[in-house]
């Protein structure tokens, strides 16, 4: 038996291409002002809900 030696490719990126640039760090695809999917690092933010009294 012959394993599958292809990569799948996310948006035209390789996984090992992703995780050699990115270098362990998390990342998202997200589209750019001309409406290109782009790949850029994942921001972790803290979102707030205020219950009204």
């Amino acid at each position: 038996m012959q394993r599958n030696s292809q990569e799948n490719v996310y948006f035209g990126y390789t996984l090992s291409e992703l995780e050699q640039q990115f270098e362990g760090t998390k990342y998202v695809f997200t589209v750019n002002d001309e409406g290109q999917t782009t790949v850029k690092a994942f921001e972790a933010y803290v979102f707030i809900v205020q219950q009204k009294s």
